[in-house]
């Protein structure tokens, strides 16, 4: 003989009742509005410093880079007026192109994630301000969203 799931020996909750008590389970995790909106200006502020300072730094690497290209042509032109050998010129240029693409990297890397906890920290701090105003208002529906 087969054995059946074991039955819910609690009883059915009203929706009013999961209500209340859903609202009295978030309402110490809400994040007080004035605190809220001084964080997300505060975000705001360090998004708008982090922007600077990555463009800033990315513009001294992208000089960098020209530096090493002008570098790299003046090799060139040495081995085409025969100062150096072919030899000093494969290894030197294998280390400059190495410089080059190292810099070319750190550049991208500065302009794609300066500031990649700036997002998911506003993130948090929208949902715990929201958290209290959904306690308070909304009840069960809006958690279901």
């Amino acid at each position: 003989m087969r054995k059946l799931a074991p039955s819910m020996m609690q009883p059915y909750i009203r929706e009013e009742a999961l209500d209340a008590e859903i609202t009295t389970l978030l309402r110490p995790f809400e994040l007080p509005s004035g605190w809220a909106d001084q964080m997300l200006t505060l975000l705001a502020d360090e998004n708008k410093s982090a922007s600077q300072a990555a463009a800033h730094l990315a513009a001294q690497k992208r000089t960098k880079v020209e530096g090493i290209s002008a570098r790299l042509k003046k090799l060139l032109d040495a081995l085409l007026d025969g100062v150096i050998d072919r030899s000093e010129y494969t290894a030197e240029k294998a280390e400059l192109m190495s410089q080059k693409k190292t810099v070319e990297e750190q550049t991208t890397a500065i302009s794609t994630g300066r500031a990649n906890w700036l997002e998911p920290f506003k993130n948090w701090v929208l949902t715990a301000k929201n958290t209290g105003e959904v306690a308070l208002s909304e009840g069960v529906t809006s958690f279901n969203e």
